[in-house]
């Protein structure tokens, strides 16, 4: 009996000092990208780190057709841009996509990179019909530059017909 009873005992206090992991403690660390000034391009074959102006990007959203959304980030050097997407094809998501400077979208790229150097006119003479007279049905795309002094809704037409282009670069591998 008193060998149970030692053996019962042990037992208790093996347990009890056995070191439990808090499961939250045990998750893989999460790095917020968003305040990172350095962020290496995951498609970049170099050995050079690629640094992108965190502060300010470009927020486009489209609703319906599609529901995409994420924020755009221009190379300091104006030849790259990451795009941080967070909904695709209706889904909440996350993740970046990185995209080098070309040809075909090099109005597009240059527009951007005068709109983040505020070289050219955000503001404009596009008004979103919001009175239903022509109807809710269909898609509305959004786009606005946000800085450390607030968002700015880009309203020049021209401009957002040019940056609309992003949406079929950033997506055109997916």
């Amino acid at each position: 009996m008193k060998t149970r009873s030692v053996l019962f005992f042990i037992g208790i206090l093996f347990i009890i000092s056995c070191k439990k992991e808090d499961p939250v403690t045990q998750l893989e660390p999460v790095v917020d990208v968003v305040d990172s000034t350095n962020i290496k391009a995951l498609s970049d074959t170099s050995t050079s780190v690629v640094k992108y102006n965190m502060n300010n990007y470009l927020a486009f959203s489209r609703m319906g057709g599609g529901s995409n959304q994420f924020k755009l980030y221009l190379s300091e050097n104006g030849q790259k841009v990451k795009a941080c997407v967070t909904s695709y094809d209706f889904k909440d998501t996350v993740f970046d996509v990185y995209k080098d400077r070309n040809a075909e979208y090099e109005t597009a790229f240059a527009d951007f990179e005068k709109a983040i150097k505020k070289q050219i006119a955000i503001t404009g003479d596009y008004k979103a019909v919001t009175d239903g007279s022509q109807g809710y049905a269909g898609t509305w795309a959004y786009l606005s530059f946000v800085t450390d002094s607030g968002n700015t809704e880009v309203t020049n037409i021209e401009l957002r017909e040019s940056l609309f282009r992003f949406e079929t670069y950033i997506f055109s591998d997916l």
